[in-house]
């Protein structure tokens, strides 16, 4: 938003919410809740805190959606929430740890999947049938493997 190009910044805001977090992060935590589980540990605090961060991103391109959602949200936040959305800090981007082979990884784990489901469209298979599917992964072998469920 340094440009002030609006459009811009909601189309990556969009891409990011749908792209990644609903398709991918969400998906992937859906299976570390699982019961059999227990043992992990729980990815709610971190689910919370991306989509805490992202609606006060959202919140100068949709108010009154990002506040409804924000009202509903704060009850699950560590220290409650702000009363309203408005008065929390817009984020900023500095000091972001990133983990670039984590990020190679979960890659690789997308394509692998995306991989799976352009066979399965190309070949009509049903959504309710499973296919085997072979996957070399080479190097990342021992890094993938944990993901398997995921992959699944």
């Amino acid at each position: 938003m340094e440009d002030s190009n609006f459009g811009e910044a909601q189309r990556q805001i969009h891409d990011f919410l749908w792209g990644e977090f609903c398709d991918w992060y969400i998906e992937i935590a859906k299976i570390r809740l699982r019961p059999a589980d227990k043992g992990t540990v729980s990815p709610l605090p971190l689910l919370v805190y991306v989509l805490e961060t992202s609606l006060r991103l959202l919140h100068p391109f949709m108010p009154f959606i990002t506040e409804e959602l924000w009202q509903k949200l704060k009850k699950h936040l560590p220290e409650q929430g702000a009363e309203s959305i408005m008065v929390t800090p817009y984020p900023e981007a500095r000091g972001i740890a990133t983990d670039p082979e984590a990020e190679r990884v979960m890659e690789s784990i997308i394509e692998i999947i995306h991989s799976i489901r352009n066979a399965r469209a190309q070949y009509k298979v049903e959504r309710t049938k499973w296919i085997e599917a072979q996957i070399y992964g080479g190097k990342l072998t021992p890094a993938i493997t944990p993901y398997s469920q995921t992959i699944q």
